[in-house]
């Protein structure tokens, strides 16, 4: 009996190892794919960095143009209109949507935007209540 118990064990064991190994490979396999995304990120943002500014060529063609090389490398992108400091005056710029759990860049219908003052979230349409939940806005 004991003999039968110690190999049910080794069994148990190896297959815990063989289990614990395959989610690791797995785990750097997801990490390399996430290196590789960002490492393409860099180059096309090196890429960007290297057209010049003119009355033919600005902020949004910029943004065009940084958009479609990051699509061409599989990561998403949107282009958005901001204030600058200075009053009635806008500026493209390129947004990329990184997932805070993961690292993974993704790219999601955007439903509000939030901004972080001090310990607390504010959002523009809806609330953050008991820390973690967002309420939608009913208007």
């Amino acid at each position: 009996m004991k003999k039968l118990l110690a190999t049910i064990v080794r069994g148990v064991t190896k297959t815990i190892v063989i289990a614990a190994a395959l989610v690791i490979a797995f785990n750097l396999g997801s990490k390399a794919v996430t290196f590789y995304q960002y490492k393409d990120l860099i180059g096309a943002l090196e890429q960007a960095k290297s057209a010049t500014y003119s009355d033919k060529y600005q902020c949004l063609d910029f943004s065009k143009d940084l958009s479609q090389k990051l699509a061409a490398i599989g990561i998403g992108s949107t282009i958005e209109i901001v204030q600058t400091e200075k009053q009635n005056e806008y500026h493209a710029i390129v947004s990329l949507q990184i997932d805070p759990q993961t690292g993974e860049m993704v790219n999601y219908k955007t439903v509000d935007n939030c901004e972080v003052n001090g310990d607390t979230i504010s959002c523009n349409k809806g609330s953050i209540e008991n820390k973690n939940l967002y309420i939608a806005s009913s208007k």
